[in-house]
C-alpha cells in the first residue's frame, strides 16, 4: 500500500513538472512572437521618416538634397549612409559624402560635405572633372586647365560614381605616382600612364618628363626634384629619367 502511494506521488510530481515546463515553453514562445511582432511593426508601421533636415552644402540648397535623398516614409533604422551617399551623388554629384543622424521618432538630419575638383581625366577626347576622393563630378568641354590632367586609355568615368581604370596594374601605377607627386609637392599639370613603359609627366609649363617604367619610381621622383632645383628658373626643356637605376643614377636635361 505504501509503495502504491509513493508511486502515485511520483507520478503526480512528474505531471506537475511536465506542466511547469510546458507553461514555461509556451511563455517563451509568446515572448518571441511578441518580439517579432514588435520588430515587424517598427520596420513597417512605426519609425517612418517624416522630417528631413540638411546642412553642410554651399552648392545645393536643402530642398535639392531632401529630394535627392528620397527617404521620407522609409524606416528610420534601415537607412544606410553608404547607400544614401551613392544615391544622392548620382543626382547631386558635387556632394562628396553624407552623414546621417537619427532622432526618434521620425527625424533624420543629413550633413553633407561638398566635393572639391582635384583631377581631370581625359577619356577619348572628353574631359571629366574628378574629386580628390575619386568621384566624377562633371564632364567639361574646356578640360579645367587649372587641374592635374590624367591621360589613360583605360579610364572609365561616369558622373556621380568613382572614376576607375579598367586595367588594375595601370590603376595601381597611377595611385603610386600620384602619392609620390603629392608627397614631394610637385606642381604637375599632367601625367600620362597610358604607356607603362614610358610614364610621362608635365610640370607646369617648364618641363616634359619621361620616367620610363615604374621601376625605382620613388628614386626617380626624388632625383627629379633635385634636378629641378638645380636648373635655372627661366629654363624650360625635356627631362629624361627613363634609364635611371641605382647603378646608373643619371638623368638628362635638354633645354628648349
Amino acid at each position: 500500500m505504501r509503495s502504491n502511494d509513493e508511486f502515485e506521488a511520483r507520478r503526480k510530481s512528474r505531471q506537475r513538472e511536465i506542466k511547469r515546463k510546458r507553461r514555461k515553453r509556451n511563455f517563451i514562445l509568446f515572448l518571441i512572437l511578441c518580439l517579432l511582432a514588435a520588430i515587424i511593426l517598427s520596420l513597417t508601421v512605426f519609425f517612418k521618416v517624416n522630417t528631413v533636415k540638411t546642412s553642410g552644402s554651399d552648392i545645393y540648397d536643402s530642398s535639392e538634397i531632401v529630394t535627392a535623398a528620397n527617404i521620407k516614409g522609409k524606416n528610420l533604422f534601415l537607412l544606410s549612409e553608404k547607400s544614401l551617399s551613392d544615391s544622392v551623388r548620382l543626382v547631386l554629384p558635387y556632394i562628396d559624402s553624407v552623414k546621417i543622424k537619427r532622432t526618434l521618432p521620425d527625424t533624420v538630419s543629413i550633413k553633407v560635405t561638398d566635393a572639391v575638383p582635384y583631377y581631370c581625366y581625359t577619356v577619348k577626347g572628353k574631359y571629366y572633372i574628378v574629386s580628390q576622393n575619386g568621384y566624377v563630378l562633371e564632364e567639361s568641354k574646356s578640360g579645367a586647365p587649372e587641374l592635374l590632367h590624367i591621360e589613360s586609355k583605360n579610364a572609365k568615368c561616369k558622373i556621380g560614381t568613382m572614376a576607375e581604370l579598367t586595367n588594375k596594374r595601370e590603376e595601381k601605377l597611377l595611385k603610386e605616382l600620384l602619392n609620390e607627386i603629392n608627397s614631394e609637392e610637385l606642381e604637375v599639370s599632367k601625367v600620362d600612364v597610358s604607356n607603362a613603359a614610358a610614364i610621362k609627366m608635365t610640370i607646369g609649363d617648364r618641363f616634359e618628363v619621361n620616367l620610363g617604367t615604374r621601376d625605382y619610381l620613388h628614386n626617380k621622383i626624388a632625383h627629379l626634384v633635385g634636378m629641378i632645383k638645380s636648373i635655372e628658373s627661366d629654363k624650360k626643356g625635356d627631362i629624361d629619367l627613363s634609364m635611371w637605376t641605382p647603378e646608373n643614377s643619371q638623368g638628362s636635361f635638354i633645354k628648349k
